[in-house]
């Protein structure tokens, strides 16, 4: 009975009423909102996957550039609370140079990444540009050193 009674005092103090405002300002960002951040995305992922070391040692490979992205990314606000929303399908054109002074390339892809799966090891594919020995060879180099967790958030 006194919760009952202290709930209809809280019901009545204007400070919890949600009014309709003329101004339609989202005032503390309470209510949820959207905002599209796919060229963020597209511009961010250029910076952070052009010219990374794939192989090193007698092998090299490297990240060329982003190739492309395709999918959603968003940034939510409730309660004024950030809530990141994506699924992309990456890929990154690289190049290599195996031992003995071969060239191969191909495009590394990353076809499923979203706020899902961010916690587990994504799927990657190696797509080779040509399927001659050099390519091949440096293939399954890539595939052999395994994948290096990297934190891409920003200092």
């Amino acid at each position: 009975p006194r919760t009952v009674a202290m709930i209809g005092l809280i019901r009545q103090d204007p400070r919890w009423l949600v009014q309709k405002r003329e101004d339609g300002t989202n005032v503390n960002q309470w209510h949820w909102s959207e905002k599209d951040c796919s060229e963020w995305t597209k511009q961010r992922l250029t910076e952070l996957l052009s010219n990374i070391t794939l192989l090193s040692g007698p092998a090299t490979a490297k990240t060329t550039g982003l190739k492309s992205v395709d999918g959603d990314s968003y940034l939510n606000v409730r309660k004024a609370k950030l809530i990141a929303s994506y699924e992309l399908n990456i890929k990154v054109n690289w190049e290599g140079t195996t031992a003995d002074g071969q060239k191969g390339s191909g495009v590394l892809e990353l076809p499923y990444v979203a706020d899902e799966n961010h916690d587990e090891d994504p799927e990657m594919k190696i797509v080779l540009s040509v399927e001659d020995k050099a390519s091949q060879e440096l293939k399954a180099a890539i595939l052999a050193s395994g994948k290096e967790v990297r934190d891409l958030t920003p200092c």
